[in-house]
């Protein structure tokens, strides 16, 4: 499980703050530049105990988008409310239920429950990529919003001094 202590989010501002984690199982002292590679490594190792193919697709795109979304907070801190849930509650849970289904899987008799509750992990799996999606789609929502202003004052700028047809804007 991963997750960042509540007083300490601020700290993860800081290239070089320590954060304590709990990383499967182990309790972690971590500078921030580094949290991100524990995430995907630990998110990697459950992977690679996955054979199912299926599966491990969805885990290698958790492990792309958890990457991304870590890589744009980084490159903007000031983002860092906005993942304050995934930080704290979607990931260390994604990577709870992916350590619960390699336990599961690695039963030697399955039972009802053991294929109930891997099924349920499985189909959970869907919902958690087009969450992860959209928390990353969220943190360029602003970007986007910036861009198409620069883009209707540039046009509306070209058409005044002439430069393009006024019709290009509305």
């Amino acid at each position: 499980m991963l997750y960042a202590n509540e007083g300490n989010d601020y700290a993860l501002l800081n290239e070089n703050a320590v954060v304590e984690v709990n990383i499967g199982g182990r309790h972690v002292k971590s500078p921030r530049r580094i949290l991100n590679a524990r995430a995907d490594c630990h998110i990697r190792q459950l992977n690679d105990e996955i054979p199912d193919e299926r599966m491990s697709a969805q885990i290698d795109l958790i492990e792309r988008l958890t990457t991304q979304i870590f890589d744009c907070v980084k490159e903007h801190p000031e983002k860092l409310k906005q993942i304050r849930q995934f930080l704290n509650y979607y990931l260390p849970t994604t990577i709870k239920l992916m350590e619960q289904y390699v336990k599961l899987q690695n039963q030697s008799v399955k039972t009802e429950n053991i294929t109930e509750g891997m099924q349920k992990i499985e189909d959970l799996l869907d919902k958690v990529i087009v969450a992860f999606q959209r928390q990353l789609d969220a943190l360029f929502e602003s970007d986007v919003v910036d861009i198409t202003a620069d883009i209707r004052v540039m046009e509306q700028m070209m058409a005044s001094e002439g430069l393009t047809e006024k019709k290009d804007f509305a």
